[in-house]
């Protein structure tokens, strides 16, 4: 089963290090299946994980503990591209 999330989460560091260009913070929270990306650019996070229904992504005011509103993508890209979007307003 190692194996497995060892390759969740290299899959989620190709995604932080396309996020690391635009935002000021971004690490992998986690571990298992419970990893994810934390991403926080000014006043805008986003936290993006797998599901079994896809990439799942919950989209923040920095301020808020509740997010604002949640997606599931296709694929990674399409998952990066709209949290870029959210990111930089």
């Amino acid at each position: 089963m190692d194996g497995q999330w060892d390759q969740y989460r290299n899959r989620l560091t190709v995604v932080a290090d396309r996020l690391r260009p635009i935002c000021d913070r971004v690490n992998i929270r986690g571990t298992g299946a419970a990893q994810f990306v934390f991403a926080e650019c000014g006043q805008t996070a986003v936290e993006l994980s797998e599901s079994i229904n896809g990439v799942w992504i919950e989209f923040f005011a920095a301020s808020d503990e509740a997010p604002i509103r949640e997606n599931t993508y296709a694929s990674y890209d399409e998952a990066v591209q709209d949290a870029c979007k959210w990111l930089t307003g």
